[in-house]
């Protein structure tokens, strides 16, 4: 996977693999419980994920559809999903 701050131009797909690669790394970062002081917490993370440009062209337009996403998410108990899986 390329570096984070590097600009590169991908398909769909392979946009697609790579939001897929760096959700897992998160999840991964917050699998258990994480220790806060002296107390554990247990996180939950519900996303929804929206990529430029297909499933929007402006800001505004990329964050009501993640956010949909993110419902839809929370509402089949996926922890993720991607706006265009939703959008019909």
């Amino acid at each position: 996977m390329p570096a984070l701050n590097t600009h590169y131009i991908y398909d769909y797909r392979t946009n697609v693999r790579i939001v897929i690669t760096v959700v897992r790394k998160i999840f991964e970062a917050f699998k258990g419980k994480v220790q806060i002081k002296d107390q554990k917490v247990h996180i939950n993370l519900d996303m929804g994920i929206a990529v430029y440009p297909e499933d929007g062209k402006s800001t505004l337009e990329l964050l009501r559809n993640s956010d949909k996403a993110m419902y839809k998410a929370k509402k089949n108990g996926t922890s993720f999903e991607f706006y265009f899986l939703n959008s019909n």
